[in-house]
């Protein structure tokens, strides 16, 4: 019952105008920004040479040209059902089979 008696009165309810010196109040508290301190453009580059060391130190690098990329590869036994008749060949590559 309480809710549709506030939903009456705020139907009939009109906001007030905003004064003139509430509008001076808020444009004065926005004034832009003059320029961004040397401090953080400190940080920012800070930052940024972080990301690149940890990029470069990273131990998930690709490999150096010219090294050949490790790959290590897992199964399990889990739902293996032989090929009929058929044989598997492993072959290094750049050999021939």
């Amino acid at each position: 019952m309480q809710d549709e008696q506030l939903r009456e009165v705020l139907k009939k309810w009109e906001a007030p105008q905003p004064s003139a010196a509430l509008d001076r109040r808020v444009f004065d508290a926005c004034k832009p920004v003059k320029g961004i301190s040397w401090k953080l453009w400190g940080a920012v580059a800070a930052g940024v040479a972080l990301m690149v060391a940890a990029n470069f130190l990273s131990p998930r690098r690709p490999a150096v040209r010219g090294e050949p990329r490790q790959l290590e590869t897992r199964l399990t036994g889990t739902g293996f059902r032989p090929m009929p008749e058929g044989a598997v060949t492993i072959v290094k590559a750049g050999a021939k089979p």
